[in-house]
């Protein structure tokens, strides 16, 4: 009896261990929270080669200071932080998805103040439709009138806009014969494309040198990180790239983070560079 409550402690002894050393914990998987605006889900690219050979219409500044344009993005689904963006006195371009809830009246209200607005055009992005820029989107699959027709409606929609950027768009900016066809209606109506550069394999400026259309690419996104402080520090990358070139394009979204650190940077922004609108690069 004695023997065998011996083996039986040994073992369960024994079992334990074996337990305690086999077992290891899940680490624990932060939560993920959805972005608020799906175009966060992109990151920081490195620019195509020499973009500067299908920029040849800018020119860096030859007196006085670089210039900076700084582009807020996906805006018109919250109407207050938009109204605050459009308050700001500098000359911020605003860009505005074409079937956000409030984007008709609020392009109006930055028309009236003096804005100059972009349509932020929803593209086919990799991964879709898992990652979805919303309706009414240029899909790659899509004939060329159905293209065209998604197009004007949306442009007829929004007479003040000064030119168009894409919302997502890393599948559609990467073929050539698509873009084209976005293109050449961005010429017909005298507009200029900014490229939001959301891959490295964009075709954008390639093709709008072709064809003859103004384009620039955007150079930094300033709030992929929401820390405020590290918004500031894109905002410093800023100064720094343009007064090194002359000139430099970057984009932002509507948080409020965005809103307080560009109002805290503002006076230096206006003492190391001319912050002018998009159009006003060419």
């Amino acid at each position: 009896m004695v023997i065998w409550i011996w083996v039986v402690g040994l073992a369960l002894a024994f079992g334990a261990v074996y337990i305690g050393w086999s077992w290891k914990p899940e680490k624990r998987k932060p939560t993920p929270k959805p972005p608020l605006y799906e175009e966060k889900n992109h990151q920081e690219i490195s620019p195509p080669i020499k973009p500067e050979r299908f920029t040849r219409r800018i020119h860096p500044e030859t007196n006085g200071l670089p210039r900076v344009a700084i582009v807020i993005d996906d805006l018109g689904y919250q109407k207050q932080l938009t109204l605050d963006f459009i308050e700001l006195e500098f000359p911020l371009t605003l860009s505005f998805l074409p079937q956000a809830p409030f984007s008709k009246e609020m392009v109006q209200q930055a028309f009236q103040k003096g804005k100059e607005t972009l349509l932020h055009l929803p593209m086919e992005p990799n991964g879709f439709p898992q990652i979805n820029p919303g309706p009414k989107t240029l899909l790659t699959h899509m004939s060329d009138e159905e293209i065209l027709n998604i197009l004007k409606n949306d442009l007829d929609a929004f007479p003040q806009v000064s030119g168009v950027n894409n919302h997502m768009g890393s599948r559609f900016t990467e073929d050539r014969d698509k873009i084209a066809l976005v293109l050449r209606m961005i010429k017909e109506r005298k507009l200029f494309f900014l490229d939001s550069r959301t891959t490295p394999q964009t075709v954008i400026l390639f093709v709008a040198s072709q064809l003859g259309v103004k384009a620039v690419q955007r150079d930094i996104f300033i709030d992929n990180n929401l820390n405020e402080e590290a918004i500031i520090l894109q905002l410093e990358r800023l100064i720094r790239l343009a007064q090194e070139r002359g000139f430099a394009v970057a984009c932002g979204h509507p948080y409020p983070q965005t809103l307080r650190a560009i109002k805290a940077k503002i006076p230096e922004l206006q003492d190391k560079v001319r912050l002018v609108p998009v159009s006003q690069l060419f």
